[in-house]
């Protein structure tokens, strides 16, 4: 009991000490309407710098929980929407593997996806005043908010209404967790959003806010899924390459070669060292003669086409 009261006391005065962090890039709401895309800017900035807590018991302390690295950002709008790292290997059976990172980064992806009308601000006026009732003050944000769906009788787009955290999605690539309640309001989507902010994923979650949204741009904008329609492409000379597996990564003219000519076989005449063999591991062998990741370096963590100066960009 000791030891538990003694870490609540380090947390909270450790999340003290670190509300004094500056944010660098705040943005001056005075000057932004109150309705709209652009005023969707300043209500994303005001999440992701939230001070959603420390703990001495987090990892946070040796490089800066998200929130603590997004209040050095000067200029949102440099960020980029994607963000793209790469990394050349070999693996034990002198394979060459490319190890390529898709990252959404939150704040374009957000602002591209969001909008505030007349009903969100109505909206948030009714949560703010039910959720600060004496009733629920004390709830915590996922029974206020089912509260008040239950309260003024809002469904679900698709019904029920859920709650979806994109930390179990398998493809999600955004660069901070989202966890969202959806829900229809005069015929339009919203959601109460949080952004979580903090190491552990089991909190350190932003208030939440609500949004004008179909939350379909939430869950399927954020979870790339990478297979075999998954391709880059040199945006200078317009060569491609084909992914066909994390890693995998193959000069599409090429493989067509090599596809038009595996369809050309019959099934009698697929043999492995005079050995007949099933269609997989004859497919499988032809592909290892294909070199993987041809003609494609890596600058400064960017695959870049050799010769190009433009690096890769990905596409379906």
């Amino acid at each position: 009991m000791l030891g538990t009261l003694l870490v609540a006391m380090s947390d909270n005065l450790e999340t003290i000490r670190a509300n004094g962090q500056p944010i660098l890039g705040k943005c001056d709401k005075k000057e932004v309407p109150l309705i709209g895309r652009e005023r969707v800017k300043c209500d994303i900035i005001d999440m992701l710098t939230e001070n959603t807590g420390v703990s001495m018991l987090d990892s946070g302390g040796a490089y800066g929980r998200a929130w603590q690295r997004n209040r050095e950002i000067e200029n949102w709008n440099n960020i980029p929407m994607e963000t793209i790292r790469a990394d050349k290997y070999t693996d034990c059976n002198e394979n060459t593997h490319f190890d390529i990172d898709i990252t959404y980064n939150i704040y374009p992806f957000l602002v591209s996806v969001l909008n505030i009308d007349k009903d969100t601000l109505k909206l948030r006026e009714q949560f703010k005043e039910f959720a600060f009732s004496e009733d629920e003050k004390d709830n915590y944000w996922s029974k206020t908010i089912d509260n008040f769906l239950k309260e003024n009788n809002l469904k679900g787009g698709y019904e029920p209404s859920f709650t979806h955290n994109t930390y179990g999605d398998e493809y999600n690539c955004l660069s901070q967790i989202l966890q969202f309640t959806h829900f229809m309001y005069e015929d339009e989507f919203y959601v109460f959003l949080q952004i979580h902010g903090g190491c552990d994923i089991r909190g350190g979650y932003t208030d939440p806010v609500i949004f004008q949204v179909h939350y379909e741009d939430l869950i399927c904008g954020c979870d790339v899924e990478r297979g075999y329609s998954f391709g880059w492409e040199c945006p200078e000379c317009g060569e491609r390459w084909v992914e066909l597996d994390y890693g995998e990564v193959y000069l599409e003219k090429k493989y067509d070669q090599l596809e038009n000519k595996l369809k050309s076989f019959s099934e009698e005449q697929r043999t492995l060292e005079g050995n007949k063999v099933i269609k997989q591991d004859v497919d499988k062998e032809a592909r290892k003669k294909l070199e993987c990741g041809e003609d494609i370096e890596i600058i400064n963590s960017q695959p870049y086409h050799k010769g190009c100066k433009t690096p890769l960009i990905w596409d379906y």
